[in-house]
C-alpha cells in the first residue's frame, strides 16, 4: 500500500522558498491546495489551468476547491477514500461513505475527524496499529509494540507508518520517548 505523506509533501523551508522562481512558487501553492483539498497531488491540466489564475497563497485555491467539492460527488467520495486510507489503511463502509458524502468537507478537514474514532474505537485503533506495522516493517507487531502504540495516543496510519519507517532507518534502535529515555528494547531487530 503506497502511503500519501500530504503534510509533509508540501511543506517547505524559508532558505528553499528565496531561491525558487515565481512559477515554481505558484506551482508548489497549487500542489499544496490540492493536498489539502483532495489529499492528492494536481494533475498536469490542473497546474495548467491554476497557474494561470493568480495564487497568491494556498487559501485561496482552496476555498474554490471546496466549492468544487460541492458540486462534484465523485471528487468528494475520492477525497472521503484518501482520508479513510490513510487514517485507517481501508476504505470507509457504505455507510462511512454515505455520511461523509453528505458534507463537503476538505481531505484535511476529514483528516481531523479519525483521531476522535481512533481514541474512542480500541479494535480500529488496534486494526490500524496493525495495518501500520504490516505496511512498514512486513509483519504484525509484537504484543509489546501494540501497546506501546495504543499508550501513543490515537495516531492515523500515516503518521505510525511514518514512525515505523524512521525506526527501521534508524536500525530499530532509536526509538526513544519523552525523557530521553528508551522505552523498547530491541531484540533482533524488532521491539519488545
Amino acid at each position: 500500500m503506497k502511503i500519501r505523506f500530504t503534510l509533509l509533501a508540501t511543506l517547505v523551508t524559508a532558505a528553499g522558498l528565496a531561491a525558487q522562481s515565481p512559477a515554481q512558487l505558484q506551482e508548489q501553492r497549487i500542489q499544496a491546495s490540492y493536498q489539502v483539498a483532495f489529499g492528492r497531488k494536481a494533475r498536469a491540466d490542473e497546474v495548467a489551468y491554476w497557474a494561470k489564475q493568480p495564487v497568491a497563497d494556498v487559501a485561496a485555491p482552496v476555498r474554490l476547491q471546496k466549492n468544487y467539492l460541492r458540486t462534484d460527488t465523485g471528487t468528494r467520495e475520492a477525497s472521503i477514500r484518501r482520508s479513510y486510507i490513510d487514517s485507517f489503511g481501508r476504505n470507509p463502509d457504505a455507510g462511512e461513505l454515505q455520511h461523509w458524502a453528505a458534507g463537503v468537507d476538505t481531505y484535511s478537514e476529514l483528516m481531523v475527524h479519525p483521531a476522535n474514532r481512533l481514541k474512542s474505537n480500541p479494535a480500529e485503533r488496534d486494526s490500524t496499529i496493525d495495518r501500520s506495522s504490516q505496511s512498514a516493517l512486513g509483519r504484525k507487531p509484537s504484543a509489546g509494540e501494540r501497546t506501546y502504540w495504543r499508550g501513543q495516543g490515537a495516531l492515523n496510519l500515516v503518521t505510525l507508518v511514518a514512525c515505523h519507517e524512521q525506526w527501521k532507518k534508524a536500525g530499530g534502535q532509536n526509538l526513544i520517548a519523552a525523557g530521553g529515555q528508551n522505552l523498547i528494547g530491541v531484540d533482533g531487530g524488532t521491539l519488545k
